[in-house]
């Protein structure tokens, strides 16, 4: 089983005004947000059992690759546990 870490910092705006062309918004900060991705063969049977019982435990679906042969999973998290 294998993992990769993706991290994308999301822009957070607030409403500045309007004027004749709309509503303006500016930029007041950005929030991290952190995405896991659980991958496995799928030959491997028991790494592929732990990524089916680990997505049925956090609620999330497992996707299947049947032109790779893989599953995977992806957890998003925006703050530390």
């Amino acid at each position: 089983m294998t993992w990769s870490r993706k991290i994308t910092n999301k822009p957070i705006y607030e409403w500045a005004g309007t004027n004749q062309h709309g509503d303006r918004y500016k930029r007041v900060g950005s929030e991290q947000i952190t995405t896991a991705r659980l991958e496995s063969h799928c030959k491997n049977a028991f790494d592929l059992r732990t990524l089916i019982l680990l997505g049925h435990e956090l609620n999330v679906p497992v996707h299947y690759n049947y032109t790779d042969g893989t599953a995977y999973i992806e957890v998003v998290s925006a703050e530390t546990v």
